[in-house]
């Protein structure tokens, strides 16, 4: 008698189609991402003393803390990243 009040006629295995409709969204999401991921990165990755030279060397034309947070807010992989931290 309960379990005709909770199931009202709905299969329990339709239970199991949310969380694969989830890991398949997050397949497709993931794919997006990260497509095309070699042109956001602006310059390639330094070693600890070249960073230190090119802060040493750099100019004060050069883009201020927030415009470079800006510029990160504004990436898909930073988006869907903060998407999944939450």
């Amino acid at each position: 008698m309960a379990t005709a009040i909770v199931t009202r006629g709905i299969r329990w295995s339709y239970f199991y189609f949310i969380p694969l409709s989830l890991a398949l969204g997050s397949i497709a999401f993931m794919g997006w991402s990260y497509k095309g991921f070699e042109s956001d990165a602006a310059f390639p990755l330094l070693t600890a003393l070249e960073q230190t030279a090119s802060r040493q060397a750099a100019s004060p034309s050069e883009r201020t803390k927030s415009q470079l947070l800006g510029r990160a807010l504004g990436q898909r992989t930073t988006l869907l990243g903060a998407t999944f931290i939450l």
